[in-house]
């Protein structure tokens, strides 16, 4: 299985490589991320992803990685056209199956569950915010 692929993002093909490179770039993501508990939801972690495959391949082609609101604003557009999901869902299945996506795949898992506890709460409310059974 490949760990390469490409998207289209505002109008340019950005190639994408799920490698290491691509892993320390997303746990660095995730650091900043955890400090800020309504920074996570699902157009951001896909954007995340891709981001992170980007700088990836960057690095490998020697070129300048495009830049994370781009990613963000790229990704934003695709989730509002239902006839371009399949693209998200391709580089999804690639980095799933990726060594990368592998070996962050109990991360993802607990951002997601992260991701779904903040989508419960009130706006404005975070998970140490809400009142304890005692």
């Amino acid at each position: 299985m490949s760990n390469h692929c490409e998207i289209n993002i505002n109008g340019k093909s950005v190639g994408l490589t799920f490698g290491m490179i691509a892993a320390e770039e997303f746990n660095r993501l995730q650091i900043e991320k955890s400090l800020d508990p309504n920074s996570v939801n699902g157009t951001l972690l896909m954007a995340d992803v891709i981001y992170c495959g980007a700088v990836n391949r960057a690095y490998l082609d020697k070129v300048q990685p495009p830049k994370y609101a781009d990613i963000v604003d790229g990704v934003d557009e695709i989730f509002s056209d239902d006839e371009r999901l399949p693209e998200l869902d391709a580089v999804s299945k690639i980095y799933t199956e990726s060594r990368m996506g592998k070996h962050l795949e109990k991360q993802t898992a607990a951002i997601k569950k992260k991701l779904a506890e903040n989508q419960n709460l009130s706006i404005g409310e975070t998970s140490e915010s809400l009142p304890t059974e005692s």
